[in-house]
């Protein structure tokens, strides 16, 4: 029976038949025999009865001859044009990896082979394979594929080739190993250092069991690390090149991986006045490749002087499998006698594994009877054939650049230093702020303010443009428990219609009295006001303040006390919608409060709020009232206070709610205005060091104020930058050569920072306990968050305040957007009514 070739599907092989003898024959790829015909010599020919091309070769070691058969790509044009002629199904291949590459101009081409597959078979592709030969774990380049050339006899009737001649054989890229020493020796090599924590280990074992070893360092480790190379040197170990930055070579360009190389090789001219033909990749793919593109590392490294040192004992202590399991893996690796370098790490990573079982392996192998070796005593060389030494004719450059190499360590020391200090420093105040404000609230003595006679006073209310919550911040002081005082509000030539809603409200009201005056700032709103009083004490509010209806006799009991001259009560904020305004919640609880609470104790305190803030009229007439050369008028007027050797006081329990910016622009405005205004400040006041007293203001507050205040917030972006930096370069090289996640600088950066975090959060927690206010625990989860967003706006402010601070620009008085406040849901419950004497309204 015959079956119509339509039903079948002919599989035509590809491949070589490699025979040692007559029945032993072994499958070998089309181009592995090119390989060999190449390298032995041997005659190609072509049989004309079998239509396949042969040839024999001796092997040297045993003698033996081989003899090659070969289906090649004109054994598969002669099948392919036989087999379409059935007309088949379809055309299968025998088998996929072994075939000639000029197959596929017929194979896959599904019609009879024509002249273009004829042309086709003249260019042997050597193919992207590397081809390597001999033993070893030295790596040397010695050739890059090259290209065949066939010709062939075709007869066109029957479509045949009947004859074909090898003109020049392809040449895949060729590579040898060396170095194999069958005897028991081995050589210890340590890759990714050097590290101060875990190199000097290393070495202390090496040098108690009197062993040298061979370093492959890192270019940015070695210039950060100078005392440890030159000790690693200075002990008579190798050292080669491995890379400076640990990349992946197949991954980057060839100007880069040539960068790479150089500035390692700088670093190791500048600092140990030596050369280095040693190089091994960070990656074992670039250590042996399979392909050319692969091999471009090793062409590169070959080009420029290096000798590749690979690895076939390589416990894999960089994933930190346990002490026991890198002895034993490195041991019987050993046993297996294919390799003597052993591949083990001294940087990159925690590397307290390898320097644990670094004793054990030496201790076993040496029973075993090894014994170690450097990399130049492996290969047969001399220390300075490897490492040779710098003439005094080219030690300028090395010179110049081991000043770069040491300018770049010293910025990177400065940075930690940048960061370990101000870490330091805020955890110290952190610290003593809250001792400070806790003995402050544990000896705060009770007032009684029923019991005495309270000071006669006034409430000033200075305005511009606060037509929105100018008539809520009055009714609030009218709710006042006491009502003995009366209030003059000031409008600074508003150009809405501040006075008119004063006007249409109080304007008949017997406690309020309404002055109006052209506009000259806040500070000479505060003056006229004053002068227009006739009091024991002023309390001064802001426009878009509501007190506590006990808040004022609080503070008024202070006054009984003749040597105090001033009282800040505590602010907080009373509109909470917004993120940003939540922040500010949180900063006026936990930074202002506290701090005025811990610096009354040196009489430092740095600013009576103008939210609420009571004088004593007759201090303030004796420094000469409110000054306008300042943005923070208030915190001028504190300082000139203290300065005339009167006390501030602080009263926690004066409480106050104020509106809050809830835009980002707003927001932006007003705090500019208050950092400007405080470095103003200090500077107005810096004769203070020239005068005695005031011992709180100069060593304290102004300190405070300059280093805290304004520098500390310049720097603390760059500090959480910087560990953001060690994060993202730590996960960079777990990506690309595992081992530790975290390295022992970003260990240590870590801990500084998460010990301030928690401190931090422990400040904001006795902050927020000292002001027992339950309603505020709510805002602690953002002492954590504030550093992604709160902390990153005033950062911006600091840098407009520097900007402004260097070209000499001034700020005025603040004109905030008010919204108004939403309720008095923040302020305890007014008192019942209390009849009070009427006093007489003026405009």
């Amino acid at each position: 029976a015959t079956t119509h070739g339509s039903k079948l599907i002919v599989a035509i092989g590809s491949y070589a038949i490699d025979w040692d003898r007559p029945g032993n024959g072994r499958m070998a790829s089309i181009r592995e025999m090119w390989d060999v015909l190449d390298r032995s010599g041997a005659t190609f020919t072509f049989d004309p009865h079998a239509l396949n091309p042969t040839f024999s070769y001796g092997e040297k070691s045993t003698g033996a001859t081989h003899t090659v058969w070969m289906l090649d790509g004109v054994t598969m044009y002669n099948q392919v044009a036989a087999a379409l002629a059935m007309e088949p199904a379809g055309l299968a291949l025998w088998r996929l990896g072994t075939e000639d590459p000029t197959i596929w101009s017929t194979f896959a081409r599904g019609r009879a082979p024509d002249d273009a597959a004829l042309a086709a078979l003249e260019t042997l592709d050597p193919g992207k394979e590397v081809t390597y030969t001999g033993k070893g774990e030295v790596l040397k380049f010695i050739n890059q594929p090259s290209v065949g050339k066939r010709s062939v006899t075709h007869l066109p009737k029957s479509n045949l080739i009947t004859n074909q001649t090898i003109v020049s054989v392809p040449k895949p890229m060729l590579i040898s190993r060396f170095g194999l020493n069958q005897d028991k020796v081995i050589a210890l090599t340590f890759d990714d250092g050097p590290s101060r924590l875990y190199t000097p280990a290393i070495l202390d074992v090496l040098k108690e069991k009197d062993v040298k070893a061979s370093f492959f360092v890192l270019g940015t480790a070695a210039a950060m690390e100078p005392q440890v190379l030159k000790r690693v040197y200075d002990e008579g170990h190798d050292i080669g090149n491995h890379t400076f930055t640990h990349p992946d070579l197949s991954e980057i360009p060839s100007a880069q991986l040539d960068l790479e190389l150089n500035a390692t090789q700088r670093v190791l001219e500048s600092k140990l006045g030596i050369r280095t033909a040693l190089f091994r990749p960070p990656f074992v793919r670039d250590i042996e490749p399979e392909t050319s593109e692969q091999a471009r590392t090793l062409l590169a490294s070959a080009a420029l002087g290096y000798i590749t040192i690979g690895q076939r004992i390589d416990p894999l202590d960089w994933g930190r499998p346990g002490v026991e399991e890198i002895v034993r893996r490195t041991v019987s690796y050993a046993h297996r006698r294919s390799g003597n370098v052993v591949l083990l790490h001294d940087g990159g990573g925690d590397r307290s594994q390898t320097i644990a079982a670094l004793p054990k392996i030496i201790d076993q192998l040496r029973a075993d009877g090894y014994r170690f070796v450097t990399i130049h005593e492996l290969l047969g060389l001399q220390r300075n054939e490897l490492m040779p030494t710098l003439d005094n004719a080219s030690t300028v450059v090395p010179y110049v650049n081991g000043i770069g190499f040491t300018l770049m360590r010293a910025f990177n020391s400065f940075l930690k230093f940048l960061f370990v200090t101000g870490i330091v420093l805020g955890i110290g105040r952190l610290l003593i702020i809250a001792f400070v404000a806790y003995r402050q609230s544990r000896i705060q003595k009770p007032l009684s303010t029923l019991a005495r006679r309270l000071p006669s006073f006034a409430v000033i209310v200075p305005a511009h443009n606060e037509e929105r919550v100018i008539v809520d911040s009055i009714e609030s002081l009218l709710r006042s428990r006491n009502k003995d005082f009366e209030i003059v509000v000031i409008d600074d030539g508003s150009t809405d219609r501040t006075y008119d809603v004063l006007h249409e409200a109080f304007g008949r009201h017997p406690r309020v009295r309404l002055l109006t005056k052209r506009n000259g700032g806040k500070s000479s709103a505060l003056n006229y006001a004053i002068e227009q009083t006739d009091v024991e004490v002023v309390v001064c509010i802001d426009a878009d303040t509501r007190l506590a209806p006990d808040a004022l006799d609080i503070l008024l009991a202070h006054f009984h006390d003749g040597k105090v001259g001033a009282v800040a009560g505590v602010v907080t904020v009373g509109n909470r919608s917004t993120m940003l305004s939540r922040f500010q919640a949180l900063e006026y609880l936990t930074a202002q409060s506290m701090d005025r609470r811990a610096f009354e104790i040196v009489n430092g305190i740095a600013v009576v709020p103008g939210a609420i803030g009571a004088w004593r009229r007759c201090a303030l007439m004796d420094v000469g009232l409110y000054d306008s050369d300042t943005a923070a008028e208030d915190a001028d007027i504190t300082f000139k206070i203290a300065r005339a050797g009167w006390l501030v006081r602080n009263e926690p329990r004066a409480l106050a709610v104020t509106e809050a910016p809830e835009k980002v622009r707003e927001f932006n405005k007003q705090r500019f205005r208050w950092m400007f205004g405080m470095i103003q400040v200090a500077f107005k006041h810096r004769d203070v060091y020239l005068q005695r007293g005031a011992h709180g203001l100069k060593w304290f507050t102004i300190p405070n104020i300059v280093v805290f205040q304004f520098v500390f917030t310049l720097f603390a972006p760059i500090m959480d930058a910087l560990l953001i930096g060690t994060l993202i370069s730590d996960a960079w090289a777990h990506a690309h050569h595992g081992g530790s996640f975290l390295s022992e600088r970003t260990v240590e950066i870590l801990v500084y920072w998460g010990v301030f975090q928690v401190l931090e959060l422990a400040f904001a927690a006795v902050a927020l306990w000292l002001h027992r206010e339950p309603g505020n625990w709510r805002l602690l989860p953002l002492t954590v968050l504030q550093r992604f967003y709160y902390r990153q706006l005033i950062f911006w402010i600091s840098l407009r305040t520097l900007f402004a601070v260097l070209c000499g620009h001034f700020t005025g008085w603040g004109r905030a957007k008010r919204l108004g406040l939403p309720s008095l849901a923040r302020l305890p419950a007014p008192p019942p009514p209390v009849a009070a004497p009427a006093l007489q309204a003026a405009e």
